[in-house]
């Protein structure tokens, strides 16, 4: 359910996935507690669309962010006037 970056050590993997499992279990007992009604396949039903939920979320987070550096780094290249040479040399060629 969640990842392991490759690059972490044997204990660090195992403490990741321990404290996945740990999440998953605060998420049931939490939704347990709040509708005590509900069977454990509408509250695992429940706890996957959280999952998917967060992993949008983290992948719209890291877009933005890739967003913002892409826009940073163009903001301080100076690409003068481009475009107008580029549409001037372009009508020069065609005539």
């Amino acid at each position: 359910m969640f990842l392991e970056p490759l690059e972490l050590s044997v204990s660090g993997k195992e403490h990741v996935r321990s404290m996945g499992h740990r999440f998953v279990r605060m998420l049931h007992h939490h939704i347990r507690n709040r509708e005590p009604g509900l069977s454990n396949s509408a509250i695992g039903l429940r706890i996957a669309k959280i999952m998917i939920l967060l992993t949008a979320t983290t992948n719209l987070v890291y877009m933005a962010s890739d967003n913002f550096q892409l826009h940073d780094v163009l903001h301080i290249v100076d690409f003068g006037s481009w475009p107008d040479d580029f549409l001037k040399n372009s009508f020069k060629d065609s005539i």
